[in-house]
């Protein structure tokens, strides 16, 4: 099941989430779209962006499986979409069938444009109190993004609890990218260099998280100042699945 931003290639069928084997998914596929509205949005340069701009009043991306999701567009904060159906899939999930649950959540936060509900933006309301430069309302707004991630990761660990799928489960948490630290933009990656389109350790080195039952007892609570890939990633999970690392 696939859930969030795409931005994998979107040519022709084949390239879509259901072109690549997921049996469901609820996707944007461009860089970036609007929050509310799910309307395209300019955002990073791309041979995309001429079209877009000229026409983003027409295009809504917002696609579940293998049509338009239309249902969803306009309902609630995109973010809010996604992490509902991150849950509800794995509420659906049968526990005691034989084939397991691969889950890949992708989120839209915390990425421009930065549309945070107002319940969120409150939150940190106390970083642009004694500052009202435009990089303090960046900041602010990039906070609230995050907590709204950190609420979708909760719930989604919280519903595989409750299912009690956590103990057999593998969590990955990673980002493809340090945060965005130009103007206009809110993240610190302190103390590393740079941040996202830098080469700079702040650009290309993130956190991440490995957690679930299937984390190994000897490693866990532990930290790995190892340095890993996206390589590692798949052949992790085709050892964790049983599948063979030839079709990874």
């Amino acid at each position: 099941h696939f859930v969030g931003k795409w931005d994998a290639g979107y040519a022709s069928p084949r390239h879509t989430p259901a072109g690549r084997g997921f049996d469901t998914s609820l996707a944007y596929f461009y860089q970036v779209n609007d929050y509310w509205t799910m309307r395209t949005y300019k955002s990073e340069a791309s041979g995309c962006d001429a079209y877009l701009n000229a026409s983003s009043e027409l295009v809504v991306d917002l696609w579940e499986d293998d049509h338009p999701a239309r249902a969803f567009n306009g309902t609630a904060h995109e973010e809010l979409v996604f992490a509902a159906r991150a849950v509800a899939v794995v509420d659906a999930h049968d526990a005691a069938a034989a084939k397991p649950l691969f889950l890949y959540y992708c989120p839209h936060v915390a990425h421009d444009p930065y549309e945070a509900p107002a319940a969120y933006r409150d939150r940190f309301a106390f970083v642009t109190a004694n500052d009202t430069s435009a990089m303090a309302a960046a900041r602010a707004d990039y906070d609230a993004l995050v907590a709204m991630l950190d609420e979708a990761v909760g719930n989604v660990t919280a519903a595989l609890d409750a299912r009690g799928l956590l103990e057999t489960t593998l969590v990955l948490l990673l980002s493809d990218n340090g945060g965005p630290i130009q103007s206009g933009q809110g993240a610190n990656n302190y103390p590393l260099r740079g941040g996202k389109l830098d080469a700079w350790d702040g650009g290309i080195r993130v956190n991440a998280i490995a957690a679930g039952g299937a984390v190994a007892p000897a490693v866990r609570g532990t930290v790995s100042l190892a340095l890993w890939s996206l390589a590692d990633v798949y052949a992790t999970l085709c050892d964790v699945s049983g599948a063979p690392t030839a079709l990874c």
